[in-house]
């Protein structure tokens, strides 16, 4: 029987699934209550107002309510927040990078729960893919997405399906003949580099591939290099918020703050941050400076907060839809 290869770097899914308080310095006593009665509420952001570009008026009005609600908060308590978050967010970047699945793990991928735990139609039709584009299925695995994909951007689409395994792509490729789709072109990939064509790609999707890749910063270099004008990535991440349980093990999961941490040093921002699925983040980046100015919320003002410290982020799944930043006390 096979063995399953050295671990390179990244690859398609994760391999195993499982399952204080502080007075601002300089402030009085009195300073300090005062500050924590203005910090202590919640606001909740609801992603059919937030993110999407496609409605302007719902965007805009979202804007001026979630941005007023958090530049309020940055006036309270930023400038004696930043300084102790400001030291500890290069550490947080490097943080523990998970194992990967080996090809022998493969049927595992195509496992008929993952219609209800996972929900990859509606993930698509948030991405609003059509016929003629050109997408990017980063760390393919099996092909469970880029076959859906592909049946979507016909005709005149194409797919990319990168993966570090040849043996991957070989099984990816039979799949994909098995059910007569077309319009698929496997990309043998590297560790640091996705090897995709440059300025090309209208959408990439990593579906909980990202988390094992070991050198994040040279690949989100080259996943940024791929992007079209316009392009966007999707992102999916088990959410570390939820905490773990017996399929799901801690090094498989992320938080929207570690994620944002990691995008933005690398050159992108935050265009949509969904809650719908039962136990997954779905982020829409972009590379910044991509878009119009009235869709900015998410980048620049829930970053900020997260950067301060001044925010939990808690992700609400299973049908809530919503981001709720709760406003942590200091």
């Amino acid at each position: 029987m096979d063995s399953a290869p050295a671990a390179p770097a990244h690859s398609t899914r994760a391999a195993r699934r499982a399952g204080s308080s502080r007075r601002p310095g300089g402030m009085s006593g009195r300073e300090a209550g005062g500050r924590r009665k203005g910090i202590e509420f919640c606001c909740r952001i609801h992603r059919e107002m937030v993110m999407t570009a496609s409605d302007g008026v719902r965007r805009r009005h979202a804007r001026v309510q979630g941005g007023a609600v958090l530049l309020a908060i940055l006036a309270f308590a930023l400038p004696a927040a930043v300084p102790a978050r400001a030291q500890n967010a290069a550490a947080e970047r490097h943080r523990i990078h998970a194992d990967f699945m080996s090809y022998l793990g493969s049927d595992w991928l195509e496992r008929g729960e993952r219609i209800t735990e996972e929900q990859p139609e509606r993930v698509l039709d948030a991405m609003g893919l059509r016929p003629g584009d050109v997408v990017a299925d980063v760390g393919c695995g099996s092909g469970y997405y880029a076959r859906r994909i592909a049946r979507r951007v016909q005709p005149g689409g194409t797919v990319y399906c990168e993966d570090i395994q040849p043996e991957m792509l070989d099984i990816m490729r039979e799949r994909a003949a098995a059910e007569g789709v077309t319009g698929i072109e496997a990309v043998l990939g590297a560790p640091d580099d996705p090897r995709l064509p440059a300025g090309a790609v209208d959408w990439i999707i990593i579906t909980d591939v990202y988390h094992e890749m070991s050198e994040p910063e040279a690949m989100l270099a080259g996943i940024r290099r791929a992007l079209a004008p316009g392009g966007r990535v999707a992102l999916l991440e088990y959410r570390a918020e939820d905490g773990t349980g017996d399929h799901i093990l801690a090094d498989h999961a992320m938080s929207v703050r570690q994620v944002l941490l990691e995008w933005r040093a690398a050159g992108f921002e935050l265009a949509a941050l969904h809650g719908f699925l039962p136990s997954q983040h779905l982020f829409f980046f972009r590379s910044a400076g991509g878009g119009d100015a009235d869709d900015t919320l998410a980048d620049h003002d829930v970053f900020a907060a997260l950067e301060a410290g001044l925010v939990d982020v808690e992700a609400h799944g299973a049908g809530a839809g919503a981001v709720t930043l709760r406003i942590r006390r200091t």
